[in-house]
């Protein structure tokens, strides 16, 4: 049976609580850890309780600490681990978590998934510019355009930005602990304001759609089990054409103001939160074998 491995600090409701209340129930085995502010030290996890059957679920900082090459060291990730300073064991570990997360940078960019026709008329924002983040920070954009970063990493919350720069946006709208470090690292991308209904998002596990949640309705968030069957289906029809990963990713699905369904974006399962999907469905897609 695998593991879950699950980070049970600093994340919302949403993320953590309900899927460690079922695991619990079904006494399915699994480990809390933490991720420290500010850093990438990861807290409370011994190699002893991993193994490549385990899956990882926590916040986004996972995928920096994970998947940025060259930028963290296993001995600042694990600087706690010394159960003989062993610098060799600190590097299975990180294997380890690793192995339990679905993940390709390139592959869940937006701003590289944009340019594929495969999968582009498909996209809400398929009309999307994308442009290196540091050319957009002091750009004045005078109407209102959507803008977000190109990778999953969520380095930044999207939003709307009207009559500022990207920077001006930023220092009001967010708290930001290192994003200007990052210039130069990864593109962003720009969007004409769309409308949509109804935003869904689809679990796909192991290589099929194995639960769902609305989180979106007539411009506010609202969560609800409830995903009628004809988005399941078109969900089943936009799957096959662009998989970020070969088995786990999420995919979000919007039904627009002109009646059409399209992909807002695809997202890491590990990092994703569950809203009111069918968190024992999700369980079950993963430990089967």
């Amino acid at each position: 049976m695998k593991q879950f491995l699950v980070q049970n600090s600093g994340l919302t409701y949403c993320h953590t609580n309900r899927l460690i209340e079922r695991l619990n129930a079904r006494r399915i085995p699994w480990k809390g850890f933490g991720i420290l502010p500010f850093c990438s030290e990861i807290t409370g996890i011994d190699y002893c309780y991993m193994g490549h059957n385990s899956v990882v679920y926590g916040g986004t900082k996972l995928l920096d600490i994970f998947y940025t090459d060259g930028k963290h060291n296993v001995n600042d990730i694990f600087p706690w681990y010394s159960v003989s300073n062993n610098e060799r064991e600190r590097e299975i570990l990180f294997d380890y978590m690793k192995d339990g997360i679905s993940y390709n940078p390139r592959n869940f960019d937006q701003a590289y998934y944009t340019t594929l026709p495969s999968v582009n008329d498909l996209l809400l924002n398929a009309d999307a510019e994308t442009a290196e983040f540091s050319t957009e920070l002091l750009e004045t954009y005078f109407d209102e355009v959507f803008i977000k970063p190109g990778p999953d990493g969520k380095f930044f919350n999207a939003g709307v930005v009207q009559g500022m720069t990207l920077r001006e946006h930023l220092d009001q709208t967010q708290i930001l602990s290192n994003l200007y470090e990052r210039i130069g690292t990864f593109d962003v991308v720009i969007a004409p304001i769309k409308k949509t209904i109804f935003e869904w998002r689809f679990y796909v596990i192991n290589g099929r759609i194995a639960t769902a949640s609305q989180y979106f309705a007539h411009g506010s968030v609202k969560h609800d089990k409830y995903v009628p069957q004809e988005v399941y289906e078109i969900a089943e029809l936009f799957r096959k054409k662009y998989q970020p990963h070969e088995k786990n990713y999420v995919m979000d699905i919007a039904l627009t103001d002109k009646k059409e369904y399209k992909i807002v974006e695809f997202n890491c399962i590990n990092c994703s939160g569950l809203y009111h999907c069918d968190v024992d469905k999700y369980i079950d897609a993963f430990i089967e074998r």
